[in-house]
């Protein structure tokens, strides 16, 4: 594994602890709120970009390196595809979510399941 792949699979690793750093901010203290709300996004759009799945899988940086190591031997418009595909299922499954607390209309939380097969 080379020193970019280290680096990368380090930087991604340490969103679990922007996260918590997210979940942990006071309500009052906005700015740190939208900081560390950057800092989680960034790394899950670049994880999304190489095929990884960050948001409903925890990782080690020894997980996401082998990843990145995987990622590497497949062409880049696969790793597009995936990334695409994740994305709309984590979409798919936040609007169930939303619906399911009652924040949508029916016949959208109908739609949803059709299409989700949930």
């Amino acid at each position: 594994m080379s020193t970019l792949e280290q680096q990368v699979a380090t930087y991604l690793a340490e969103r679990v602890n922007v996260v918590t750093a997210l979940n942990n901010c006071p309500a009052s203290n906005m700015e740190d709120y939208y900081r560390w709300q950057g800092h989680a996004e960034a790394r899950r759009i670049l994880a999304e970009s190489l095929g990884i799945d960050l948001v409903s899988q925890s990782h080690t940086v020894a997980d996401l390196a082998a990843a990145l190591t995987a990622a590497a031997g497949r062409d880049e418009a696969t790793v597009r595809c995936e990334a695409r595909q994740q994305a709309a299922q984590s979409i798919r499954d936040e609007a169930v979510d939303e619906a399911v607390d009652g924040q949508l209309p029916l016949t959208t939380i109908l739609r949803i399941c059709e299409e989700t097969g949930r």
